[in-house]
């Protein structure tokens, strides 16, 4: 490549505006791929990004579209008219930049070295430009507006009132492009003329809405002084007019502008966030933010540096190694209450484990139910609402009153923490109101993915390339977006303590991961006793760590617990405690160790029964609800013929699928032992399997579609419906908890 630059111009010029056309081709790409439906990946990781809320949303995605393509084109003009002043190998390639000494050529290859010699002089009517603007921003949109006419679709709305949305968006965005446009070529006419020109630098140049004869004097001056102090960054900011006065070269002044007025808003939107209101701003207008950002820093820098030889991204890793080093940055979660939160002081856990009182010694012996809600995104947390508030639809509080322990991991610990949420403040089981089972459904299936992309566009770029501990992260406003929908937004795991030693709450653990050392973190309203159970092991044999005791003095805000359980790989950052504490664990996402949570109700139900005598138990009865949002893959897909590529990717693919295939053998073993143990005891173990079906490439991210929001209402009204019609079938998990209630 370098020896290219100095004979070939188009090479030359290519590596100079890299990054410009790279964004171009990246953004092209994204579309075209969104459009055949995200083929090699699948469209579970990505499809929703592109499924809107509201058909509205298109307008604010297609005016970022264009004006991300527009910056690209313009940018990469202004890298072009100024290459032949700062780079002398890009001159040499050019004869000197004299079209004179340019060989004879014909055909292309002389309409190239025309274009490429073009001054700002020379005025670019933007023939080609229109037809890259509409190639390279469109795609994106059409597959945003594609996907979320198809979900309305699907759902039965009126798809003419969508249609008609849709294109009153995109006509909307293309306006208020239109008006950017318009007020950036206004500014250059108005405060530029005679300073600094480029015919054609935006679309709109041709048209002419200041007199030519505009001039100011002071803002001659100013810009004067300033290109006199960027010349000290070397050649192609600034030159000596005929005057000897100093003058930026073309493009640069508007380019200054527009990267100031798009830091300002920047910041904006790091200290108060994108407007909720309205659901105008939507994830993938926040991450075609982050790219534009990306977009003005990397042309900027890279013009900068391959001045002095210095490439970027082999810079930005150096920079990143020694700013890594020396200060260490890190992503942080807050130990202690939320903002603002009221509730008094109370001892973060309870140290008795409480019963219900529907299996109370001194009452009848009943049956004791235990939920384990599996791992799996927002279509867990989405599934395991539903299962739950379905059943106390069905059974009323003589379903809840018996739960006495919850198990959740990752998706499902949200899930369970919306339905927890509404539990009564005086009495054992949900709050009696109306529209509580509907509340808890909804809150579950909010899309926490809009607060994903603002977290990624907003300080996780900065902490990227500026050394700031701040906890606003994308892993904080996920957190954030939570606490707002709950109906006790101050709620902390210290409240629930309270309310469990007062045998209104069951036990409640959020299971988490250590990294450093793997182990199980249980982040509980309830401490683990420390004496021998049922099982008889020691009292450390599971080797889990108890975030109760592991930092005693704590307390820990709700909606914080369930993000410790749910820190999605690379959708929410693995964080640490904020603060000093004697052992700052880093925690990841509970699926790591056990995704369904089975591991930590054994151990609790070992330490509930206890080493007692089987008459003295307090229920002769354990139903162990599993809530599980993906079902059993039958036939997985065979790969034939890939070479190299399945030897590359082969091992990781391996230890992807084994995870989950390990873990599931695991706890069938674990569940069979402990029920033969019990059977010896007369203590009879049901296991009853809620498992969402029907859903094709079921999402991994935090937002659902109304199309699968619908599948996941009829997969439970199958359930009911079949167990209504044939209530002896013993494969319908609800007839199995009727039977085991009754």
């Amino acid at each position: 490549v370098f020896l290219a630059r100095r004979t070939h111009p188009l090479v030359t010029i290519a590596v100079l505006t890299r990054f410009s056309w790279l964004v171009m081709v990246a953004q092209f790409a994204i579309g075209i791929w969104a459009v055949f439906g995200f083929p090699l990946l699948g469209p579970s990781l990505f499809k929703n990004v592109f499924v809107l809320s509201e058909p509205l949303e298109i307008g604010l995605i297609t005016m970022m579209s264009l004006v991300l393509t527009t910056t690209a084109l313009v940018t990469l003009r202004t890298t072009r008219l100024s290459a032949v002043h700062r780079f002398a190998d890009y001159a040499a390639a050019l004869a000197g930049g004299h079209e004179a000494n340019v060989p004879p050529a014909r055909g292309w290859k002389k309409g190239l070295y025309k274009a490429l010699l073009a001054g700002p002089e020379v005025t670019d009517y933007w023939h080609w430009r229109w037809f890259y603007l509409v190639v390279v921003a469109l795609p994106l949109v059409g597959a945003a507006a594609g996907y979320t006419y198809d979900d309305f679709s699907q759902v039965g709305g009126d798809l003419s009132h969508v249609l008609w949305r849709l294109i009153g968006g995109f006509a909307a965005g293309v306006a208020g492009w239109t008006v950017l446009v318009f007020f950036a070529t206004l500014f250059q006419q108005m405060f530029l003329q005679g300073i600094v020109t480029d015919k054609g630098l935006f679309p709109l140049d041709r048209c002419r809405f200041v007199p030519s004869g505009w001039r100011l004097a002071w803002l001659d001056r100013l810009l004067s002084f300033i290109a006199r102090q960027v010349s000290r960054f070397g050649p192609g900011y600034a030159v000596r007019d005929e005057d000897g006065n100093w003058r930026l070269q073309p493009g640069h002044a508007q380019l200054a502008f527009f990267a100031l007025v798009l830091f300002v808003l920047y910041v904006l939107m790091l200290y108060y966030g994108l407007p909720a209101q309205g659901h105008l701003f939507s994830a993938l207008f926040a991450l075609l933010t982050m790219l534009l950002i990306l977009t003005v820093v990397s042309t900027g820098v890279s013009f900068l540096l391959d001045y002095f030889r210095m490439p970027l991204v082999l810079s930005l890793i150096v920079y990143w190694i020694l700013m890594w080093t020396a200060f260490r940055t890190d992503s942080y979660y807050s130990m202690g209450p939320p903002p603002k939160a009221l509730a008094e002081k109370a001892p973060p856990q309870v140290e008795t484990p409480p019963l219900p009182p529907a299996v109370d010694a001194k009452a009848e012996k009943r049956t004791l139910v235990v939920v384990t809600a599996a791992g799996g995104g927002i279509l867990a947390s989405a599934w395991t609402a539903q299962v739950l508030t379905g059943l106390h639809e069905e059974f009323g509080d003589r379903f809840t009153n018996a739960i006495g322990l919850v198990s959740a991991v990752s998706g499902g610990s949200v899930g369970a923490m919306f339905y927890l949420d509404r539990w009564s403040d005086k009495q054992r089981g949900l709050d009696p109101g109306p529209g509580v089972l509907e509340y808890v459904r909804k809150n579950a299936m909010s899309s926490s993915l809009e607060a994903t992309a603002q977290g990624m566009a907003g300080w996780d770029t900065v902490k990227t390339f500026v050394p700031v501990e701040v906890i606003q992260d994308r892993g904080y406003l996920i957190e954030e977006s939570w606490r707002t929908d709950l109906f006790h937004p101050a709620a902390t795991m210290a409240d629930w303590a309270r309310a469990a030693r007062d045998n209104r709450f069951p036990i409640v653990v959020f299971n988490a991961t250590a990294v450093e050392d793997g182990k199980r973190v249980l982040v509980s309203n309830c401490l683990m006793p420390d004496t021998p159970g049922f099982l008889h092991r020691p009292a450390d044999g599971s080797k889990a760590v108890e975030y109760g005791k592991l930092y005693e003095s704590l307390d820990l805000s709700v909606a914080t617990a369930a993000r410790l359980s749910a820190t999605f790989p690379y959708v929410s950052p693995i964080c640490r405690p904020r603060g000093k504490v004697e052992k700052p664990y880093h925690l990841a996402d509970g699926g790591y160790v056990d995704n369904e949570g089975v591991a930590t109700a054994l151990d609790w139900l070992d330490h509930l029964l206890g080493p007692k005598p089987a008459e003295t138990f307090p229920f002769q009865q354990i139903l162990l609800i599993r809530i599980v949002p993906f079902g059993d893959v039958e036939t997985p897909e065979f790969h034939r013929y890939l070479g190299w590529m399945f030897a590359s990717f082969g091992p990781v693919e391996a230890m992807v699928n084994v995870r989950s295939t390990s873990q599931h053998e695991r706890n069938e073993l674990s569940l069979a032992l402990f029920k033969k143990a019990c059977d010896d005891v007369h203590i009879s173990v049901r296991t009853v399997d809620f498992q969402l079906t029907g859903l094709a490439n079921p999402p991994l991210n935090w937002k659902l579609s109304q199309y699968e929001m619908k599948k996941i209402g009829d997969a439970w009204g199958e359930l009911k419906t079949g167990a209504k019609q044939r209530p002896d079938d013993a494969k319908n998990p609800i007839n199995v908890v009727r039977r085991s209630l009754q």
